[in-house]
């Protein structure tokens, strides 16, 4: 249920932005997910132990997190370079605004709705595989990122995905794979970005 309503809230602009301009739609999208994940989590998740943002200490956890956080960094380093070799990007202007709901916002809603509700579901359906789940959840979570249009984007929030996962498996919380998240949000803005205003 909080999967599709947050499908039908990412889709909205569709029928928003025939009354509203870009950023009112864009700023509807981002507070109605943060409250929707909120929500959901205080109310639901957070009684699963697999699903508590918590820090876990363990070696084995911080040092697969950090392995995949390598990976997911030299993937987008990679997309980055091959986009400016062929097109020869112009760096943008964001402000800080825009800066911190892509690192931090962002990161929290979609681990909520991605890599614990829908992951979740597909998980009690699919009770003896988990590989099923993570295909399914990661293909769902690239295409929502409906802006990427060709197929190496999709490919590439596809990986990002199975890696998020990885580490939420390992890791039986959301923290490390919000964390990862919002540093790699972090690092495609700074290769992007010539000015944060």
């Amino acid at each position: 249920m909080v999967v599709s309503i947050s499908t039908i809230v990412t889709l909205s602009p569709v029928v928003t932005l025939r009354y509203v301009d870009l950023d009112m739609a864009f700023f509807f999208i981002i507070i109605t997910q943060t409250l929707i994940a909120t929500l959901f989590y205080l109310f639901y998740l957070k009684k699963f132990t697999e699903c508590e943002i918590r820090i876990k200490t363990d070696a084995a956890t911080i040092k697969f997190s950090s392995i995949s956080f390598s990976i997911i960094i030299l993937i987008q380093l990679a997309v980055y370079c091959y986009r400016d070799y062929l097109y020869h990007y112009e760096p943008y202007h964001l402000n800080w605004i825009a800066v911190l709901v892509a690192t931090l916002l962002v990161p929290y809603y979609e681990e909520i709705i991605y890599r614990a509700c829908a992951f979740g579901f597909f998980c009690s359906v699919y009770k003896k595989n988990i590989i099923i789940p993570c295909v399914i959840t990661s293909l769902f979570f690239s295409l929502m990122h409906f802006q990427y249009y060709n197929i190496v984007d999709q490919s590439v929030l596809f990986v990002v995905s199975m890696l998020l996962l990885g580490v939420r498996i390992k890791s039986r919380s959301l923290f490390y794979p919000m964390l990862i998240h919002s540093g790699m949000n972090a690092f495609v803005i700074l290769l992007n970005a010539q000015k944060i205003i």
